[in-house]
């Protein structure tokens, strides 16, 4: 589980006033506008198998996203957990550093593969 940003034309303030909109500002292009995708790649092959968004970069963060739009709660009733990076703290996140050492190594093989 990850987001990525994508790129936008700066739209217009709704306020009215000149400069970039925060509502938009996307911290990985430098505050500069954009559009936020969370996406979920399955763990044994390289499908997608979630997809949330477009969602303003500003407004929301990768967690908000996570937690407040519902995957969370899917992913818990199922009785599942999720790979993710560090800023992801919830209760159906496999963390950093737990488990074995094979296991930790395959995590990270898995985040970097969803990095690409």
């Amino acid at each position: 589980m990850d987001c990525t940003d994508c790129p936008i034309q700066e739209p217009s303030r709704l306020d009215g006033l000149p400069g970039t909109d925060p509502y938009y500002s996307s911290h990985k292009f430098g505050r500069k506008a954009g559009l936020r995708y969370e996406i979920g790649l399955a763990i044994f092959s390289d499908h997608i198998v979630h997809l949330k968004g477009p969602l303003a970069a500003g407004r929301w963060q990768d967690l908000k996203i996570y937690k407040e739009l519902g995957l969370a709660e899917k992913v818990m009733r199922a009785g599942e957990r999720v790979i993710a990076d560090g800023i992801y703290r919830h209760v159906t996140v496999s963390q950093k550093g737990v488990g074995n050492i094979e296991w930790r190594d395959a995590k990270n093989r898995l985040r970097a593969r969803h990095e690409t």
